[in-house]
């Protein structure tokens, strides 16, 4: 009776009776009791015995049970866990490559600003760029005069990139979180999310913020090179106008000097005879139309020479080049060379920057004058035609043409084969870049000592030509 007596006296409150049996089980003991004089059968035992390992198997099983829903419910949680942040990745991800997309500095922090709203529950927050105009949102966030300033510099004296707490009076928000705006190639300032405490950001927030500000600040580096890309190419665009406006320059002072020449000689004819009413006015009709003439060809110089905005519209394209000939012809007629033109009448209208057509094709025409120079044959053909969803001009010269190493170049920036101080080496470059830009395409064929074709292809005004 040993075991009953420790039982008593480690488990008072369980009842010792003076008849008792213990029977182990892989889960405890099962202890039975009767008072005094009645002794335990051996069949009792029995059926005792077999209770207690079915009790026993009961339990185990029990417990197994319970185990297993709580590793079901474990799993749920974090299978549920697992699609948030699969859910959070894929607008991660989705949101980078807009990111990397987009171009435009200011439409960058907007979908920026929208990305964080998604990811990171914030109050408001603030993109700082240094040197440049930075973001903060929503616009009535820190609105008082000098507000703004005031909280940067208390949040970035404290050099802590994270959350953390940061008690401004006046203010209802007192949770901030950090990250450095900044790449691999430096930094380019910070951004900020403000919450109502900081216990609002979690480590998630502070990683996710860090990632998708890296992101911004490569984007918005990205931008920035091609905006400065972009004022190169209107740069150059311009430097190849100039040069062929000087080009032109000596073929317009002679066009230009013909009307004059004509005026003089009528305002002398006038003085001569002022008594003659029908005379005079036949000379000042004359003289009228000369001046119109003159006005016409300084018009046109100034509309192709401006930087003028490079908007596309519907245009006529055999108008196009009519007027680029009036404008060129003077100057390839001084060379000895004759312009043909093949303008169907029915030509369907292009889309696309006229203005910048129109330079396409002086580039061309100039180039093909310039071939003509040693040669016999002196004629420069210009023709149009619709192709399918396209609208195409052909400029062709009988020129010596190129050989396959030359024609492999000749879209190459600064490559020309004139002589020193005679090209730039910029109009055929300049000119594809303007054909890309206006989704058309500028190819060329030569054979040597036959001459050259270059061909422009464009969209026809409502084609089915993609962008």
């Amino acid at each position: 009776m040993e075991w009953q007596r420790q039982v008593a006296s480690q488990r008072p409150w369980i009842p010792v009776e003076p008849v008792a049996v213990r029977l182990p089980t892989p889960t405890g003991l099962l202890y039975v009791g009767r008072p005094a004089g009645q002794e335990f059968t051996p069949e009792e035992l029995a059926r005792l015995q077999m209770f207690a390992r079915q009790a026993a198997a009961g339990i185990v099983s029990a417990s197994q049970q319970t185990a297993t829903r709580a590793d079901l419910q474990f799993q749920s949680d974090l299978n549920e866990e697992l699609r948030l942040w699969v859910d959070r990745l894929v607008f991660l991800l989705d949101g980078t490559r807009a990111l990397a997309a987009t171009v435009d500095a200011d439409s960058l922090l907007d979908r920026f600003e929208q990305i964080l709203a998604s990811l990171i529950p914030n109050l408001g927050g603030m993109v700082i760029r240094e040197g440049e105009r930075g973001r903060k949102w929503p616009n009535e966030f820190c609105s008082k005069p000098g507000e703004s300033a005031a909280v940067v510099k208390r949040v970035l004296d404290t050099g802590i990139w994270g959350p953390f707490t940061l008690d401004l009076p006046g203010v209802f928000w007192k949770g901030v979180l950090t990250a450095p705006l900044g790449d691999e190639e430096g930094k380019l300032g910070a951004v900020i999310l403000f919450a109502e405490k900081a216990e609002d950001f979690h480590p998630d927030h502070q990683r996710i913020l860090q990632i998708v500000s890296y992101q911004l600040a490569s984007a918005l580096r990205g931008a920035k090179l091609q905006q400065e890309l972009q004022d190169a190419q209107g740069k150059m665009l311009q430097s190849s106008k100039m040069a062929a406006v000087g080009q032109l320059a000596a073929g317009m002072a002679h066009e230009i000097n013909n009307p004059l020449a004509s005026v003089f000689m009528g305002l002398d004819g006038l003085e001569a005879g002022l008594g003659d009413a029908a005379r005079t006015a036949k000379r000042l009709s004359k003289i009228r139309r000369a001046l119109e003439r003159a006005r016409d060809i300084v018009s046109k110089l100034l509309s192709y020479s401006r930087d003028s905005a490079t908007q596309e519209t519907e245009f006529d394209l055999n108008a196009l080049v009519q007027d680029t000939v009036d404008l060129f012809r003077q100057q390839v007629e001084v060379d000895g060379v004759t312009l043909n033109l093949q303008l169907p009448e029915s030509l369907p209208p292009c889309w696309g920057s006229p203005n910048e057509i129109q330079q396409i094709l002086l580039n061309l025409m100039l180039n093909a004058k310039d071939a003509l120079k040693e040669s016999a044959d002196k004629t420069v053909l210009v023709q149009t035609a619709a192709r399918g969803s396209e609208v195409c001009l052909r400029v062709l010269d009988r020129g010596p043409g190129m050989d396959e190493a030359t024609l492999g170049r000749i879209f190459d920036p600064f490559f020309t084969t004139k002589p020193v101080g005679e090209g730039t080496g910029l109009g055929l470059s300049v000119s594809r870049q303007l054909v890309e830009k206006n989704r058309g395409t500028l190819v060329a064929s030569s054979v040597q000592g036959k001459g050259a074709v270059f061909t422009l292809s464009m969209p026809r005004a409502g084609g089915t030509v993609e962008g």
